[in-house]
């Protein structure tokens, strides 16, 4: 399979036809998303990871994923992928990682479209090497999807492990789902170190175990259950 064809869903910031500057938080669209970061909701968080054989998934992801489409939901990841400015890893073992992973999903079309972030304003990749709107907490992935797949940003979901997922979601007015798998527990501690309350931009609407825990509640709020 070529590089070309392992990217068919999969979307770098600066390659993307939108400009996310022409986009704008709030954005209201005919669509529903469910934006799912990837290391530590999906899979687990090994730092960095992109190494295949370093693949293990979170029991009921699947289930997850089948829930938001039964929803009719599109089901968008949104990824932070750092370790491309480090010089980690390129395109293409990123490209083989999320292979593998819908593999493993054993789904037909477990996602619409992978939008990842390769920048880092601390990378050594010079191409990398920015603070970039599409590095989360920076909205810009969501805005760009909301864009590209019209989609209504206060009626989506954004689920991830970390602050900066929350910050993302509410920069971009949509809201917050925050798990408790990867770096989930730790940042509900710094939540409470730092007394971050509601109405904080860090402060999500929702804390929840897993990703499958987030699809049974998505359903619950959604009045399907």
């Amino acid at each position: 399979m070529s590089l070309e064809q392992r990217f068919e869903k999969l979307v770098i910031a600066e390659e993307s036809g939108e400009n996310t500057e022409t986009a704008s938080s709030g954005h209201r669209g005919r669509n529903r998303a469910v934006f799912i970061d990837r290391d530590g909701v999906i899979n687990q968080d090994t730092q960095h990871t992109w190494k295949k054989d370093e693949l293990r998934l979170f029991e009921g992801v699947g289930e997850a994923i089948m829930k938001f489409r039964k929803l009719s939901f599109k089901v968008i990841i949104a990824t932070n992928q750092g370790g491309m400015a480090m010089g980690k890893y390129g395109k293409e073992e990123f490209a083989s990682f999320m292979e593998e992973l819908r593999k493993r999903l054993d789904l037909e079309n477990p996602w619409d479209m992978v939008y990842f972030s390769p920048f880092h304003s601390t990378g050594e990749v010079e191409e990398y090497r920015c603070d970039h709107i599409d590095r989360k907490p920076g909205p810009g992935m969501l805005l760009r999807a909301a864009l590209e797949h019209d989609i209504d940003l206060p009626t989506s979901y954004m689920v991830g492990d970390h602050l900066k997922d929350v910050s993302a979601a509410h920069r971009a007015r949509c809201n917050a789902v925050l798990v408790l798998t990867g770096r989930g527990r730790s940042q509900l501690q710094r939540l409470i170190d730092e007394g971050i309350a509601p109405g904080d931009e860090k402060y999500p609407e929702h804390i929840v175990e897993d990703l499958r825990t987030a699809s049974e509640l998505i359903e619950h709020l959604e009045g399907r259950i």
